[in-house]
């Protein structure tokens, strides 16, 4: 027994894709990641390959009571009040 409605066909592309065949997105923009990162209620750090921190959200401030700017540029072993973590994240790193 078939169904009652045929699904339609499948147009199959006998050509590459290009650049037009993608939607107009027009002035669709993404926000910067900074202001993505402070939206978000958990608390984030960003480090550079050496380990010094070049990022931290609000919700870090609020969870630390540290200030980004106490923060920013350093290392965790610099930073007195998370010193104790530095060693568990270089761990991590391996």
């Amino acid at each position: 027994m078939g169904y009652p409605v045929s699904p339609p066909a499948v147009p199959r592309a006998n050509r590459s894709l290009d650049a037009s065949d993608l939607p107009d997105l027009g002035a669709v923009t993404s926000p910067p990641p900074a202001s993505l990162f402070d939206a978000l209620p958990d608390a984030v750090l960003r480090f550079d390959a050496a380990a010094r921190v070049v990022y931290a959200n609000a919700a870090f401030e609020r969870a630390t009571m540290l200030p980004r700017r106490a923060v920013i540029g350093r290392r965790l072993d610099e930073i007195a009040d998370l010193a104790p973590y530095a060693a568990l994240w270089a761990g991590q790193l391996g």
